[in-house]
């Protein structure tokens, strides 16, 4: 037998100009002079004999000035620079007794710390002052067993409380039938509709504007089977639909 690599491409290593992604070509330098690309977090999990699961979470991210923005030609846009990430979350989790109805619900509440990114002449334009970014997101859902069928629903909302003011409303329809307890045919159908909110500027001028909510939505039940409505890209000012088939099995 025999090993081959193969590489399509290669980009340049990023810098505080153009910019910087944790965890990325530059992140391991940076964290032997600061604490960017340092995370902490805990989570805690309790589950009662009644049916009830409990979950709290709390995570901070070190971002220390990390520039925010696309790389465009002919030059850098920086909308501001991050410093710090935290965020806390709220989750429970209720099977029904004899019944075996699953009912859940997420809390989730995010602040970034920004400031204005500094201009680099002829290469990057000064980022704006958008101030903290703030973010809240809350999930409903309930799945209930129908012999071998399972059928639910997820309903998830996530807004800017300032910034823009946007938001992120959706829906996922979830249908199972389990072959076996390790085997399970899976449909996810849902919907998401992104309110862009206000026009805010990120640089000089009112340039750069952003619009448009926040992701992720959060998703108690399905989000394995169906990921991007814990993590995809919605379509601005606009409903983006989603169908997903699969067969699911545990080993």
């Amino acid at each position: 037998s025999s090993a081959r690599s193969f590489q399509v491409g290669s980009t340049p290593a990023a810098t505080d100009a153009s910019g910087q992604i944790i965890g990325g070509a530059t992140a391991g330098g940076e964290n032997a002079s600061s604490d960017r690309g340092r995370s902490y977090g805990v989570f805690l999990n309790y589950a009662m004999p009644e049916g009830l699961l409990l979950s709290a979470a709390y995570n901070r991210n070190e971002f220390d000035g990390t520039p925010f923005g696309p790389a465009t030609q002919p030059a850098v846009v920086n909308y501001f620079l991050a410093d710090t990430y935290q965020s806390f979350a709220l989750a429970a989790k209720y099977t029904v007794p004899n019944l075996g109805t699953v009912i859940s619900g997420q809390w989730h509440q995010s602040e970034l710390e920004t400031r204005p990114s500094v201009a680099v002449p002829s290469v990057v334009p000064a980022g704006a002052n958008v101030g903290d970014i703030k973010i809240r997101s809350i999930a409903l859902g309930v799945k209930h067993p129908i012999g071998n069928f399972s059928v639910g629903l997820q309903l998830g909302r996530t807004e800017f409380t300032n910034f823009t003011e946007g938001k992120n409303t959706g829906f996922m329809l979830i249908g199972d039938y389990n072959f076996s307890k390790r085997t399970r045919l899976y449909i996810r159908a849902g919907q998401i509709k992104d309110d862009r909110g206000n026009v805010t500027p990120t640089g000089p001028g009112g340039g750069l504007p952003l619009a448009g909510g926040p992701f992720p939505l959060l998703t108690g039940l399905g989000s394995v089977e169906t990921p991007f409505f814990s993590g995809g890209g919605a379509n601005i000012d606009a409903r983006t639909n989603v169908l997903a088939i699969g067969l699911r099995h545990q080993f």
